[in-house]
């Protein structure tokens, strides 16, 4: 009896029913159904729980969920109105129909069209010493250590660096999962292709060795993939004996970084149970030592099935992203195209926690925290209609698309050696007359910059001038942008020169950014650090938990575990976090409402800002609910100025211009904002936090005889009159088209003593 089916796959890449009838696959015999159910409510859902024979969701709420149920299961279904689509008519005949092709395997097929069809290990480990001996030198098998059972974990380190030296290195590898045999013969297809990539002189291959080496381990979890295909097709976990007659630890929860959170089990019968401790597994162990040994490992992919996600850290936690989270956005968006370029395949990508679930203890997390490497799942496919029991005619093109993966991810960093990311965007406006400090990180990756990074300046279109940034350390740096006059233009931009490219930021040879300089006056402040006149709460409000309060708050996956100011602990945040899971003090039952305290908002030009956190994509009711910030008109009613829907699940800058928002209305004297956070949907996990609020007006103040902009009269501007005396009308105070005499007496008279 088959028993382990789950199904690692978010709702948001769920195919619908409609679609997946078209793929639906049956046989004679009805026996275990795959279906797709979709539970309107609690009482839907507690009717598919307890008729589930197994899951394959791994999230469960509201929504599509599949299950694996019998005949009596579809019948208790239709009585209770639940809706439901079958996937799969008869999974044990599907798993039986495999098994009886795969025993007409030739033991000795592996050098002859080896992906015609799934290989156990032995032939994988046959296939890459044929590999290694026929690769001319550029390959070489390795072995990183014995399985629990003691069986070889094997690879292959492909290379055309001359013996003994140390090049940037790729990693990949497959199957921590023992049923997912769908990874291995992708690392087996990107191993074969780079060979044979080189030795027919593919340009892209070619070059791509010319700068890393590339190791590849198709088979992580040996004694799972074997038990998988003599006893059970669906078992995940290794064959550890826990002692209670339960077997397995799920080896990517057993990595050492943040083991043993929410997103794992402690429960031995469990397809996530993390085992007894952090590397309590052979395997895990193997993979961690070797990783180690090479910290010329700068790119790994952690391929897995199914789902068809392009995922990176973190895993953990859904509240934090990686510091170079910008260079992960970008190199995806790479991996993305070429994905879809070679079948036309969408895959969905993003950090782990908030596009697919919570994973700790994972390998994606411990690359790029501990082995400093940048690191993806790619979750291969499909999304759902085979799931894991993938027909032979997918094997080739599922390939096809990750191997284009791998390649876009080696390009993407020979071009990008380095990324560099502003602390926080770039200012459009910058106080006039005052240095203002540009702060960004510099990401290494392939390889340490050559020189300080430079700031390049270039004001009201002057010729771009040079400044070398400074070192803050651990990789951050800052420069600064020149003091210039009110209403004087920087065009800017950064670059770092890199053994192999010159990185830049904006991207584009010819981006830039641009700052005006405006005397900027505070009308008012507050780091929300106390009350400060501001109301939590009002009539109307419907939550019934998490309402606004004033407070340090503590992290969950959906909340903040900071403030944002530099100084002080405290924000605005809906429920202060005391115990339990992330939904115990969330948001919820309804709507709660932060009021600020009156400020000054008769010039329209008033720009209003926040740091605002909003976390709205997590549990069974994802993406529905929205922020409003609203700001009180003339007549005490309320406009909506931002309307927050999508998740930051980080601190964020806000702002609008009052103008913009009360454009046919008369400027109120005085007005306040409005922060109103919403749980309307059942079962979301509904998370706000409100700090830093400021309101300010710009402009430049016109001061007669003020010939640099700097809003004072004196010898500055004397000396730029009298260089334009009689030859210019850059001294012109008095409008009549020369400088004279006219001019210079209207400066002496406005003169700043």
């Amino acid at each position: 009896m088959m028993s382990a089916y789950i199904l690692t796959m978010p709702p948001t890449v769920l195919l619908s029913c409609a679609f997946m009838s078209m793929l639906l696959i049956t046989s004679a015999t009805v026996a275990d159904s795959v279906v797709r159910t979709v539970p309107a409510s609690a009482r839907d859902l507690r009717v598919v729980m307890h008729t589930a024979k197994d899951i394959w969701s791994h999230s469960v709420g509201i929504g599509p969920v599949d299950i694996v149920v019998d005949d009596d299961g579809k019948q208790l279904l239709d009585g209770a109105g639940v809706d439901y689509c079958v996937l799969i008519d008869d999974l044990e005949a599907l798993i039986a129909e495999e098994a009886a092709r795969l025993a007409q395997q030739d033991g000795g097929i592996a050098g002859v069209n080896y992906f015609d069809d799934f290989r156990p290990l032995p032939l994988i480990h046959q296939r890459l010493a044929e590999l290694a001996q026929g690769s001319q030198g550029i390959a070489s098998e390795f072995s990183i250590g014995l399985t629990l059972e003691g069986r070889d974990i094997r690879g292959l380190r492909i290379s055309t660096a001359p013996a003994g030296s140390i090049r940037p290195a790729l990693f990949v590898d497959g199957c921590q999962h023992a049923r997912e045999w769908a990874t291995p013969t992708v690392t087996m297809w990107i191993a074969d292709r780079l060979i044979s990539g080189w030795q027919s002189a593919d340009p892209v291959v070619t070059s791509i060795l010319s700068s890393f080496d590339v190791f590849v381990i198709p088979v992580v979890n040996g004694d799972g993939y074997e038990h998988s295909w003599t006893t059970n097709r669906l078992w995940r976990k290794n064959r550890r004996d826990n002692g209670d007659g339960t077997f397995g630890v799920d080896l990517n929860r057993n990595w050492g970084f943040m083991w043993g959170g929410p997103g794992s089990s402690g429960a031995t019968n469990s397809e996530t149970y993390r085992g007894v401790s952090p590397w309590s597994e052979p395997e895990t162990q193997a993979m961690r030592d070797f990783i180690l040994l090479h910290p010329e490992i700068v790119a790994a992919i952690d391929f897995h099935s199914y789902s068809q996600l392009i995922l990176w850290p973190y895993g953990w936690t859904a509240s934090q992203l990686p510091a170079n989270n910008a260079v992960y956005q970008q190199s995806t968006a790479a991996i993305d195209v070429a994905i879809e370029s070679a079948h036309g395949m969408v895959y969905t990508a993003g950090p782990v926690a908030p596009t697919l679930y919570v994973a700790d203890g994972s390998a994606v997390d411990w690359l790029h925290e501990t082995a400093e490497a940048c690191a993806w799942t790619i979750e291969v496919r499909d999304t759902g209609a085979y799931g894991f029991i993938m027909p032979v005619s997918e094997i080739i093109p599922n390939a096809e698309e990750n191997y284009a993966a791998f390649l876009a991810m080696a390009q993407w960093f020979q071009t990008n050696p380095a990324t560099i990311e502003l602390a926080s965007a770039a200012p459009s406006i910058i106080e006039s007359n005052t240095l203002t400090s540009i702060a960004f990180a510099l990401f290494e990756s392939v390889g340490s910059s050559t020189s300080p990074p430079i700031l390049h300046t270039s004001v009201n279109g002057v010729p771009f001038q040079t400044q070398l940034a400074t070192s803050l350390g651990n990789g951050q740096w800052s420069a600064t942008l020149p003091s210039v006059s009110c209403g004087s233009t920087i065009d800017w931009f950064l670059t770092a020169s890199m053994p192999t490219a010159e990185v830049r930021l904006p991207l584009g040879t010819a981006s830039v950014f641009s700052s005006t300089a405006q005397q900027i006056e505070l009308i008012a402040q507050t780091e929300c650090e106390a009350v400060d006149g501001w109301t939590a709460g009002i009539a109307g409000d419907t939550a019934t938990a998490g309402v606004w309060v004033l407070a340090t708050p503590v992290a969950t996956t959906a909340q903040t575990g900071s403030d944002h100011s530099p100084i002080g602990t405290k924000c605005w945040i809906t429920g202060q976090h005391v115990s339990g899971g992330a939904g115990t003090s969330d948001l919820d039952g309804g709507i709660t409402t932060l009021v600020t305290a009156p400020f000054n908002s008769s010039d329209p030009d008033t720009i209003v800002s926040f740091y605002g956190w909003w976390s709205n994509n997590l549990g069974s009711s994802p993406g529905l609910d929205s922020m409003v910030v609203e700001i009180e008109n003339a007549q005490g009613g309320w406009v909506v100025a931002l309307d927050i829907l999508q998740s930051t699940n980080a601190w964020a800058n806000f702002s609008f211009r009052v103008g913009d928002v009360l454009t046919s209305q008369p400027a109120p004297t005085a007005s306040r904002v409005r922060f109103v956070a919403r749980d309307l949907g059942a079962g979301s996990l509904v998370e706000a936090a409100i700090d830093d609020f400021r309101v300010s007006r710009s402009g430049c103040t016109t001061v007669v005889g003020d010939l640099n902009g700097d809003s004072i009269v004196n010898g500055a501007d004397l000396g730029l009159l009298l260089a334009a005396w009689g030859v210019s009308t850059a001294g012109d105070v008095d409008g009549n088209g020369v400088t004279d005499g006219q001019d210079l007496a209207l400066i002496l008279g406005a003169w700043s003593l």
